[in-house]
């Protein structure tokens, strides 16, 4: 029938008060595939150089991505790239349409 024996129950419980973070925490990291953001840095600035003269001193957002490998490695990737604040808008949408389903999906 699946249950345990009284007798080992409560060592059981026990046991895992003491390590459930830790094996939760193990099984999180084995589960994950690919990169996952691991530092997000930003800072606003103003376009000096473009191929259209009406982008120039418009602000824009320079991102800073780093992103690791696994939990096991320290090797990480740095993505850095520019939004301007067409593009921003368009992906913060985007941000705000996944918050909402993750928000969704746990409830």
């Amino acid at each position: 029938d699946g249950s345990v024996a009284s007798i080992y129950r409560e060592p059981l419980v026990a046991v895992w008060r003491r390590e459930e973070q830790r094996v939760s925490s193990h099984m999180k990291d084995k589960s994950m595939w690919g990169q996952r953001v691991q530092h997000v840095a930003w800072r606003v600035d103003m376009c000096t150089r473009s191929s259209r003269i009406e982008e120039i001193n418009e602000p824009c957002a320079l991102m800073e991505l780093t992103l690791a490998n696994d939990s096991s490695s320290e090797s990480s990737n740095v993505l850095r790239f520019e939004m301007d604040k067409g593009t921003f808008s368009h992906v913060k949408d985007k941000i705000v349409r996944l918050q909402q389903a993750l928000e969704e999906f746990s409830s």
